[in-house]
């Protein structure tokens, strides 16, 4: 009897140490077909911008539409992301000027928009608003989604994340409602109205890129809330093997240099994140589960034909998580090679240059935690 009390008192101590995870709860089935209003928070390097508007998906019509508002005194910031997989045409607005539609190709086929979750870590309990909820978080190509729901329904979505190296923005959602949506919500805006077309040719091989790798990037930030297009160049360097990650521009602006930095050490079980001209100002989380491969995503990618990168004719292929869309372009002669990446949501756009992809182990010196982010 006295050795069961210990026992008793040794599983009650561990289950209430910090650190120690309960059993994994049942992993969320959230709908393919919805209609939510959602209030949205968009986190950018100086400012938050807070909106709302609503997010629907419907599966059997193969479309997705988010659209928010977002007021500021008499100014009113209109974001629009539509995905028609029936017409094969996207639509994005992210602009005071609902006149500012871009229009793309679609060439993949009805992603939903929560269909990352299956193979999302749980990372524990997450507090909303005083609520515990259970929380799932997966990365594609250095984007992080997250996802929390209730232990009670754990098919709802109550708060979702989108977040990259500069920006971040969280959905609460109110009346999350899992019938078809009105055909309204999915109308394309007169504005949107433009003709385009594609002529797709035979898919290439396959890209297998390397995950483990050092490059040397040149890179494009394209920030549609302030209409302006930032020029840097740095490293991206990932290790597989020993679960290291990293991303480092600086992006120089006549006397100004703007420092971006995500560090993923899955080894040390922290993430450090910098986006400011002060190093300082370097931000600190505990980080869960394994690293996942940059390109992994690539497996599942459409190929939507060739693309001409600085007067080179290449293959390009595109993905889309959680609404990100990834790209990546590769020569003919190498298609494991990456020679231009981009990464793009409704808030934001980033395209990456490769002007030096080396396949073997990185130096480590290049996983260093900076000075500044030792925090006491």
């Amino acid at each position: 009897m006295r050795l069961l009390v210990v026992l008793a008192v040794f599983v009650a101590a561990i289950a209430a140490t910090p650190g120690v995870l309960a059993q994994e709860p049942p992993r969320p089935n959230i709908p393919a077909t919805f209609l939510s209003m959602a209030e949205v928070e968009l986190h950018e390097r100086d400012r938050t911008r807070f909106g709302e508007g609503f997010f629907a998906s419907d599966a059997a019509g193969s479309r997705s539409a988010e659209r928010y508002d977002f007021h500021e005194g008499f100014r009113v910031f209109h974001l629009l992301s539509l995905q028609r997989w029936d017409l094969k045409k996207e639509f994005f607005i992210s602009s005071e000027d609902p006149h500012d539609c871009r229009v793309h190709d679609l060439n993949s086929s009805f992603v939903a928009p929560f269909a990352w979750v299956k193979d999302a870590h749980y990372v524990g309990e997450h507090d909303h608003h005083g609520e515990k909820l259970d929380a799932w978080e997966s990365r594609f190509g250095n984007v992080r989604l997250f996802v929390g729901v209730r232990k009670s329904d754990p098919n709802r979505p109550v708060v979702s994340e989108r977040e990259s190296a500069h920006e971040m923005t969280r959905y609460h959602f109110r009346d999350f409602n899992t019938t078809t949506p009105p055909s309204r919500f999915f109308n394309i805006p007169e504005e949107c109205q433009h003709n385009a077309g594609v002529l797709l040719a035979a898919d290439p091989p396959r890209p297998n890129i390397p995950d483990t790798f050092m490059s040397e990037i040149e890179v494009e930030f394209h920030e549609d809330s302030h209409n302006a297009t930032h020029f840097g160049e740095g490293f991206w360097a990932h290790d597989q093997q020993d679960g290291k990650a990293v991303e480092r521009y600086d992006f120089r602006d006549r006397m100004h240099v703007l420092h971006v930095l995500g560090l993923q050490r899955y080894d040390l079980h922290r993430e450090y994140t910098i986006n400011s001209e002060d190093m300082r100002h370097c931000e600190e989380r505990e980080l869960r589960g394994s690293a996942p491969h940059p390109f992994d995503w690539v497996r599942n990618a459409t190929y939507i034909g060739e693309h001409r990168v600085r007067e080179r004719t290449l293959d390009a292929w595109e993905a889309r998580f959680g609404g990100t869309r990834l790209f990546v372009a590769v020569g003919k002669t190498d298609p494991n090679t990456p020679v231009a990446f981009e990464r793009e949501s409704v808030h934001d756009f980033s395209r990456f240059f490769f002007r030096k992809f080396d396949a073997s182990k990185p130096d480590q010196k290049a996983f260093d935690v900076p000075e500044e982010c030792h925090h006491e």
